[in-house]
This record gives C-alpha cells, structure tokens and sequence, in this order.
C-alpha cells in the first residue's frame, strides 16, 4: 500500500476500464484500495516500520479516501458513478471499507455511506437475474460470455446491507436477490431442473437458467476462463460479512460452488485439443494456472487463486489438505513476485496482468483473503438454509 504517494486521484464519469490509461476505473480502484487499508487497521495488523507511517496516518487517509469516493457517488453529485455496469461492484467495497472503519468515521460520512450502500443494494437487487443459458439449455445471448462474475458482484452491496441494516424494510429483497444471484451465477444446465428444497423453495424455482458449463468450467470472452472462474469468491464474501455480525450465511453462498472449484484441480485438457502443455487448471504441486484456451488478461494472478482456495478449504469446498496445499503455493508465488521490487507492488510487465488498477486489487484480495482466514481459523462462521423472508 503506497501511503506516501500524492493525492488520491480525482473521479472521473464512467465504468468502464481503459487499459493502461492511469485516468481510468478511479472509483474501483480508490474503493480497491482503500478496502486494504481498513482490513489493515481493523485485523489488527498495521506495521508502522514496513509501511513508513503511523496507523492513525492510515485511517486518517482512508477517511479521505472514503469521503472523496463517498460524494462523487450520483446520490450527491449529478452524473457521479453508480449504479449501472459496476457501481454495485464499486458500492460494496466501499461500504465494506467504511463498514471495518465504522468509529473513525465522522457522522456525516456515516450517512452517505449508508445511502450508497442502500441505494446500490435496492436497485441491483431489482436488475435481472443475468445468465448464460436459459432454463431450456438455449443461449440468451453471446454464447461465449458467461455472466456469473457480473451477477456476483451485482449483489456485493446487497450482501453488507443485510449486516449493516438489520431493521430495513427493504432486508426480504435483498436477501432474495443475494440467494438468487449465489445460485444463478454458478448453476450449471442440470442444476435447473432439480427439485431439492433450498432457502424454503425448490432449487429449480431460484434459476432462470445456468451460467456454468456441465464439467465445472465458465467460458468467458470466448474461452475457457480459469480467472472468472476464481471470481466465485465474490459469492462467499457473504460468509465473512454475516460471522462479523454473529449470524450465519445463506446455504446459497456455497451450494453449487464445489464443482466449479473442482474443476479446477480435476479438469484435464488434452494438449492436442486445447493449448500446450495440456492437464489441470492448477498443475498438481505448481503454483503455475493452466489456461486451456489462452488468457486475454494475463498470466499472473496468483492472489486471486489463492482467496478462492482459502475458501475453499474453510467452507468445505475441496478437501482442507488438498485446497490447503494450493493455497501455500499460490501465496509463495505471490510473495516472490513482491520481492522483486523494492517498493511493494506485485506485477512487472503488463503481460503478467493487464488491468490499469491491478495492484490496487491486490489491495482487494489481499483483504478478503485476510478475512477470509481470520473468519476460518476462528471458526466461528455457520450456514442456514432458512427462506430468505428470513434473514
């Protein structure tokens, strides 16, 4: 986390990523890094002498951080980012962030907060259930575009708002669009027909249709995607958010996701279909991923792997040794990366990951990740299966 850099820079209008351009994605990537900032302080882990300020110089920034994301919200300024594309995506970890640092923040920043929050949450809460196949098995639209990363993460600031809002009348709608959405995003075309009760209903009756492929897989951009893949992570975000709060996840949060993790370990590609060297996404006893197909972001991401397989061997997704092992590899190789430069930062040449805002997602998964683990090693977290009216 580079503290000692200058201003934080100013918001721009828009979603959309421009790669390379460092005017872009300024909303995510401020809420990206400032969400590392607040798992600092709040885990307890701030280190002066590696960082090279105090901690009460971290929130100070993280406040300044917060309130410049928090008005250039369209709840505050006309033509501000939000909604649409990616402003749930950027309202959850900005309320996430706020949310860790709740006693620093002064009042009014408190209520912008909350309105951002409760803003991203309703209205995503009532965009569509977006999928890949239909409940027939017919493609809704680009075959070769899977929408399960879109649609988990267009509930991220639905999930904080069941925490932060206990006594809203707005909690039945969120808690249904959250247990939809965990469900959709990674159903796969036999999940649709199955009648098996979940949250009080059959699971047929949650899914509009599927957005994973029979054998685990997501096709995204066209190719099998093992980085999309990993974006199931965004799903069990809900299990740290609830623990903190002392209630248990929605079952939903975990349900469909073991054969997509698996995929990852058992999945093997034939070399004379599929790109060299063929095998497994993740090569038994490398901390290397294998893409089948090729990437179009790079071959890099190392700490993304690593928060789905901390999860994964917390909520019981893969066997705890087996997910485990990944787990250390991947954070090896993350920390190698780091050593090889003097200033913190992970990635070196845009081809080990092309995206403008990439250590400040560092920042992001390196947070969840440390979530993740706390909430795993206290074991304090549990599921229901309890209808959604009811959380």
């Amino acid at each position: 986390v580079h503290l000692t850099k200058g201003p934080p820079v100013l918001l721009s209008r828009g979603a959309r990523s421009i790669q390379n351009d460092a005017t872009a994605d300024p909303a995510r990537r401020i809420a990206n890094i400032t969400l590392g900032l607040a798992t600092t302080v709040a885990a307890d882990a701030w280190d002066a002498g590696l960082i090279g300020v105090s901690e009460q110089v971290g929130i100070e920034r993280a406040v300044a951080l917060l309130e410049h994301l928090a008005r250039g919200h369209q709840a505050f300024e006309a033509g501000g980012w939000g909604g649409g594309w990616q402003g749930s995506l950027v309202g959850g970890y900005l309320g996430r962030a706020a949310w860790l640092l709740w006693d620093e923040l002064p009042t009014t920043l408190r209520a912008e907060v909350a309105r951002i929050v409760e803003k991203e949450a309703t209205e995503a809460a009532g965009e569509p259930m977006v999928h890949l196949r239909d409940a027939t098995g017919h493609y809704v639209g680009a075959p070769g575009d899977s929408r399960a990363e879109e649609l988990s993460w267009q509930v991220l600031p639905a999930q904080l708002a069941l925490a932060m809002f206990p006594d809203s009348d707005h909690r039945s709608v969120w808690s249904h669009a959250v247990i939809q959405a965990a469900l959709t995003s990674w159903a796969r075309p036999a999940d649709v027909a199955r009648a098996d009760l979940v949250h009080g209903l059959p699971l047929s009756s949650w899914l509009p249709g599927s957005n994973v492929e029979a054998d685990g897989t997501v096709i995204n951009h066209d190719r099998v995607a093992p980085e999309y893949m990993a974006l199931m992570s965004q799903t069990m975000d809900q299990v740290w958010v609830q623990t903190l709060v002392g209630d248990a996840a929605p079952q939903a949060a975990t349900l469909l996701l073991a054969p997509v993790y698996d995929a990852l370990l058992t999945r093997t590609f034939d070399a004379a279909d599929y790109a060299s060297p063929g095998g497994t996404i993740y090569p038994p006893g490398e901390s290397s991923i294998y893409y089948p197909q090729g990437d179009d972001w790079g071959t890099g991401l190392r700490l993304r792997f690593a928060l789905v397989d901390a999860q994964a061997q917390s909520y019981g997704l893969a066997g705890a040794e087996t997910a485990g092992a990944f787990l250390r590899l991947h954070l090896e190789a993350a920390a190698a990366m780091q050593d090889r430069f003097a200033d913190g930062r992970i990635y070196g040449d845009w081809s080990e990951f092309a995206y403008v805002g990439r250590e400040e997602m560092i920042a992001q998964e390196a947070a969840l990740l440390v979530l993740t683990i706390g909430v795993g090693d206290a074991d304090t977290f549990s599921f229901t299966d309890r209808p959604a009216g009811a959380f």
